[in-house]
């Protein structure tokens, strides 16, 4: 709730300050933000519905499908996004994610 009402007092979106977050993380490898930045551009200014397939991440980024699915697990666990499955009819499922802002953040 802080970090919301911080939103609306500097006027910048979600997802800005995700990005912002995100690039001034140093714990991260380049790789990672990039992937992370990659996935961004397909979220809201909330940093919600977003749906790209893993491939279209990957493309984005420049990194291979299977070094982004291990750069996404890399952001999961270090509480950079949710992610969830979403049932996709006659294909099994497909993740859906949130970008979320870490506690430590200003």
């Amino acid at each position: 709730l802080d970090s919301l009402h911080k939103l609306s007092e500097r006027g910048k979106s979600l997802k800005t300050l995700w990005q912002e977050g995100i690039t001034g993380d140093k714990t991260l490898k380049d790789g990672v933000t990039r992937t992370a930045i990659a996935l961004s551009l397909f979220a809201d200014a909330n940093g919600k519905n977003c749906f790209p397939g893993q491939e279209r991440i990957a493309a984005r980024s420049g990194k291979t499908v299977n070094t982004t699915r291990e750069h996404l697990e890399t952001l999961e666990h270090s509480g950079w996004i949710k992610r969830y499955k979403r049932p996709c009819e006659g294909q099994g499922f497909s993740y859906g994610y949130i970008l979320t802002l870490k506690e430590t953040q200003n």
